[in-house]
């Protein structure tokens, strides 16, 4: 299990007080994770899984409602939701694609 991230608020914040406090404490607990990592692999196949439905449009709602229904984790449901929406495929392929050329050195050109 990962503990909480050490998180410093410096740039450009004029928060004090309790409110900071609250704020970081908030802030600490979206990125603590107190699941199993089955669990968390439970969570993101499902939203994988949600991703790929045909139902644009209700990816988001409907990942929240399977998360909260199955008591899963809803950051990490939501997560793959959007590795998987049809609306972001093109750029995280694109994007890979890009990574790949550069890492392998491969011709940017597609030959078919």
């Amino acid at each position: 299990m990962a503990g909480p991230l050490n998180l410093a608020l410096t740039v450009g914040t004029n928060i004090s007080g309790p409110f900071k406090v609250a704020f970081i404490d908030r802030i600490r607990l979206i990125f603590t994770i107190k699941d199993s990592p089955r669990r968390l692999a439970l969570s993101f196949s499902t939203g994988l899984f949600i991703g790929i439905s045909p139902l644009l449009g209700l990816h988001t709602i409907l990942s929240i409602i399977v998360a909260s229904v199955f008591k899963l984790n809803k950051l990490v449901t939501l997560m793959g939701t959007y590795v998987t929406n049809p609306w972001s495929l093109i750029p995280i392929y694109a994007f890979c694609t890009w990574i790949g050329i550069k890492l392998t050195g491969a011709s940017e050109t597609l030959r078919i």
